[in-house]
């Protein structure tokens, strides 16, 4: 509409025209022009209003999609390091516990392998209490919690502090053992993490060990 008015104004001899003409022809220039520049702001408008039109809005998109895929739990009680933990989601109780830091040694191992399903999917929010020795039956005595090196299965090794897949892998490898010693002579473990562990483990097949996860 702007090109054709312009174009008629230009072919006419303004001089010769009635003033009233002038005047009308004046007001439509000056619509065409406004309605130029409504259309103008209404595309900047649309355009600052698209969904990750912007370089902070992408970033927000993004935490918030990192945020979606873990999981936020509350570990407490006879760990190495109790507390409020943020993990991947699809992890187990197996992966907070080593979070973590492993069991206490004060924790009840047997009360664990009873009570505890380790491979069990976390979910969102999740409370977990790892319950010392004498919390549920009012007796600090360990003899039953005591896990046996020759029969304990791999998750249940894990649960010694200082023990992971690895080592585990290497104490089930070099069974049977005549003695709690023999595993640092056979390079299952070495002399610190023994140091770590003698009192939680045993030979026979007692207590936790024969309760399998």
């Amino acid at each position: 509409m702007f090109f054709w008015l312009n174009w008629f104004i230009g072919s006419m001899d303004l001089a010769k025209l009635p003033k009233p003409l002038l005047i009308l022809g004046g007001l439509l220039l000056l619509s065409s022009v406004a309605s130029l520049g409504a259309i103008a702001k209404l595309a900047t408008l649309e355009h600052s209003l698209t969904p990750n039109s912007s370089p902070s809005s992408q970033i927000q998109l993004s935490q918030s999609a990192t945020l979606a895929q873990n999981l936020v739990i509350d570990l407490q009680g006879a760990v190495s390091k109790p507390g409020v933990y943020e993990i991947k989601t699809g992890s187990r109780l197996i992966d907070a516990l080593k979070l973590a830091g492993g069991l206490a040694e004060a924790a009840d191992r047997y009360s664990v392998a009873k009570t505890f399903n380790l491979a069990k999917l976390l979910s969102d929010g999740e409370k977990i209490y790892i319950p010392a020795l004498g919390e549920l039956n009012g007796s600090t005595d360990n003899t039953n919690t005591l896990i046996s090196i020759n029969s304990a299965s791999l998750t249940q090794l894990e649960l010694l502090p200082g023990v992971g897949p690895v080592t585990a892998a290497k104490i089930v490898e070099r069974r049977p053992y005549s003695s709690v010693e023999d595993l640092v002579s056979r390079r299952a473990i070495g002399e610190a993490t023994l140091a770590k562990i003698i009192n939680l483990i045993s030979l026979d097949n007692a207590g936790v060990v024969e309760r399998a996860l």
